[in-house]
């Protein structure tokens, strides 16, 4: 969380997120190559301009109505790729930032998601791929990069 937040205040950074390709039980994937095709993409973008998606989806606009959360995204380019299955997952909910619940979660239009839960109805935070491993994170763009994980405290 704190490398997103730094990757959106600092002039000149980038973040390849990685969290598709690397192993279960290793922070180092072994998969060099994607990785520096992802590192290459942000260079491309950061150093010689280039108009070019060059990460995946990443909250850019969050707003509360009633007990549910509306995310908006940037960086989804031409829509949603839900890796594995017909619809996101990969969300977590809470009013209180200890108790989180499996969130729902709802495709509103081409870049915004609807997250909730039954039981939650003031909600506090929102997290997406708040694992060591998280292998229910699916949400990737059109250029198959994956959504950037994160944690979000509502007021």
């Amino acid at each position: 969380e704190v490398q997103r937040q730094v990757n959106n205040t600092v002039p000149y950074t980038g973040m390849a997120v990685t969290i598709d390709i690397g192993e279960w039980n290793d922070i180092h994937p072994l998969n060099k190559k994607d990785v520096g095709e992802r590192l290459a993409l942000e260079a491309r973008r950061l150093i010689y301009k280039e108009d070019l998606i060059s990460s995946g989806p990443q909250p850019n606009d969050i707003q509360t109505k009633g007990a549910s959360v509306i995310i908006n995204f940037e960086n989804v380019d031409s829509g949603w790729i839900f890796q594995g299955k017909n619809q996101p997952s990969g969300f977590t909910i809470s009013e209180d930032g200890k108790q989180f619940f499996k969130a729902e979660v709802e495709l509103l239009k081409t870049n915004a998601l609807k997250i909730y839960h039954k039981n939650i109805q003031n909600p506090k935070y929102v997290r997406y791929a708040w694992a060591n491993n998280p292998k229910e994170a699916n949400l990737f763009n059109k250029a198959h990069l994956p959504a950037v994980p994160f944690q979000i405290e509502l007021n």
